[in-house]
C-alpha cells in the first residue's frame, strides 16, 4: 500500500510519435511507412502509432494502411521486413521506425537495395540510442531526456526517504527532443 504514494516519471509516447511524423511531414513526405508493433491497447507502440496518426490527420495526409508494417524489433527482423516491404511499395519516400534498432535495419536494407538514405528515402527512429549517433547516416530520432528522467526519479526517491509520511505522489512528464541526424531529408520530386 505504501508504494502507491511513490512518485514516477514517464515519457509521452503519443507526443513523441506525433513529433516523429511531423518531422517527416515538414520535409514534404506524404507516402510514409510506419514500422511498428501492436497498434491496439495502451502500450508504448500503440500510443506512438496514435500520435503519428494525429500528425497525419492534422496535416490532411491520408494514411495508406498497406504502409503499416508489423515488424520484429531486431536489426535482422527489420532488415528482412524492409526488403520485402520496399519490393512491394517502392514509391514510399519515408519511414517512421518505432525504434532506432528498427531504423538501422531499414536503412541497411535500403542501402543493399541500391537506395540512398536520405536522398531516396528518409528514415526517422525513436529512442535516441547511443549507437545512432555513430551510424552512417547518423540517425534522426526522437528521444526522451534520460538524464533529466534520472534526476527527477532520484529527487522523488530522496523526498520519500526524507519525508516518508508527507511525501506526495508526484508524476513528472519528461519532455522529448528531436535529435537531428542525417537520415531525414526533403522529399525527392
Amino acid at each position: 500500500a505504501e508504494l502507491t504514494r511513490a512518485g514516477s516519471v514517464f515519457i509521452d509516447d503519443r507526443m513523441m510519435g506525433r513529433a516523429a511524423m511531423e518531422t517527416l511531414l515538414q520535409a514534404g513526405h506524404t507516402r510514409i511507412a510506419i514500422f511498428g508493433g501492436v497498434r491496439q491497447g495502451d502500450d508504448g507502440f500503440a500510443l506512438r502509432y496514435r500520435g503519428a496518426m494525429e500528425a497525419l490527420e492534422a496535416a490532411g495526409v491520408p494514411f495508406d494502411e498497406e504502409r503499416y508494417v508489423d515488424t520484429r524489433f531486431s536489426l535482422r527482423g527489420a532488415y528482412e521486413t524492409a526488403r520485402s516491404f520496399f519490393e512491394a511499395k517502392p514509391d514510399t519516400t519515408a519511414v517512421f521506425a518505432m525504434s532506432d534498432t528498427v531504423a538501422m535495419g531499414v536503412i541497411r536494407a535500403l542501402q543493399d537495395m541500391g537506395r540512398n538514405v536520405p536522398r531516396d528515402v528518409s528514415v526517422i527512429g525513436y529512442d535516441g540510442i547511443e549507437m545512432g549517433k555513430f551510424y552512417i547516416p547518423r540517425l534522426t530520432t526522437v528521444a526522451q531526456d534520460t538524464e533529466r528522467m534520472g534526476r527527477q526519479a532520484a529527487l522523488y526517491l530522496i523526498e520519500r526517504i526524507e519525508n516518508p509520511r508527507t511525501a506526495v505522489s508526484e508524476t513528472g512528464l519528461i519532455p522529448t527532443r528531436l535529435i537531428k541526424g542525417e537520415s531525414v531529408g526533403p522529399v525527392k520530386e
